[in-house]
């Protein structure tokens, strides 16, 4: 399953055949041994299906609405689960990354009790009924419709993603705090999405950006996971002097990381959304002319 739009297959199949195979590798994980790694890529699954409808929005009507909805909803029954193995990841990244001065005994310490935590909150949290739920998902897909086709069916969802995107980080540039910063990463992240299913109308260019994206969003999904390490911190047993030096890390951790994401964030996003658009279309035709060329 290519995680992108296929010459020769209308956007309709394209959009139909992608959601089917997130479904199935998202039931595929489920079955998997790691529970911990099956949340994280059901979540990840659904954010992508997510991006996928809000690039046909306006052609699938109203299936968009109650698709985007449950999505939504499905995602975040599993937030627990995923959030308390992200703190155990961030951790240890933080302490790779900026813990030279913290003791190593320390570190194990507090890394053993954030994965306490999480192995309490995935036997508490998980929902039961992920299975039934993810296979009643797939078989409505077969129902997905499209209002018209062509490149005019992305089109709209391509320039409001980037248009989002770019507000949001002139937003959290304005304002650089952990919520304004978390809401240019969602943004950018559904952009990102936007950008695999799309880059192959020409990759020597469009696939440059997408890794760009990629590493920009990896920056800010680190800098979230600071946040919700900083309250999972504090259920745990620091001592009075631990504190401050832990508290010291993330804060030039965090710097760090939105520091990368700004200064290539301005980069990606300099371009008006409407010229993006109109290039992303020049593309797209040349992409569909030389397919076609190909099998004439």
């Amino acid at each position: 399953m290519a995680y992108a739009l296929k010459r020769g297959e209308t956007v309709e199949a394209s959009v139909r055949r992608i959601a089917r195979g997130l479904l199935e590798r998202a039931v595929r994980d489920l079955e998997g041994k790691d529970p911990h790694q099956a949340h994280h890529r059901i979540r990840r699954a659904c954010k992508k299906m997510r991006a996928l409808l809000r690039l046909v929005e306006e052609p699938l009507g109203a299936t968009f609405d109650v698709e985007n909805q449950w999505y939504r909803d499905f995602s975040r029954r599993l937030a627990g689960v995923r959030d308390a193995q992200a703190v155990v990841e961030s951790w240890v990244q933080l302490v790779d990354a900026v813990g030279a001065e913290l003791p190593t005994a320390v570190a194990e310490r507090v890394r053993r009790d954030l994965e306490h935590r999480r192995d309490q909150m995935t036997a508490v949290s998980a929902p039961a009924d992920l299975l039934e739920q993810l296979t009643a998902a797939r078989r409505r897909v077969r129902h997905w419709r499209l209002d018209g086709d062509g490149f005019e069916s992305a089109e709209r969802g391509l320039r409001r993603g980037y248009r989002r995107a770019r507000a949001a980080l002139r937003n959290a540039r304005d304002e650089p705090a952990t919520e304004p910063v978390h809401r240019w990463r969602r943004r950018a992240k559904e952009h990102w999405y936007h950008m695999r299913l799309v880059d192959c109308f020409w990759p020597d260019e469009l696939r440059a950006r997408t890794r760009s994206l990629g590493a920009v969003t990896d920056d800010l999904g680190r800098y979230h996971d600071l946040a919700v390490l900083r309250g999972a911190l504090r259920e745990i047993d620091l001592a009075a002097g631990e504190q401050p030096l832990v508290d010291a890390m993330i804060a030039k951790r965090a710097a760090d990381l939105a520091s990368a994401a700004f200064a290539q964030g301005e980069h990606l996003f300099a371009e008006r959304p409407r010229h993006f658009v109109d290039r992303l279309r020049r593309h797209h035709d040349l992409w569909q002319r030389r397919g076609a060329r190909q099998h004439g």
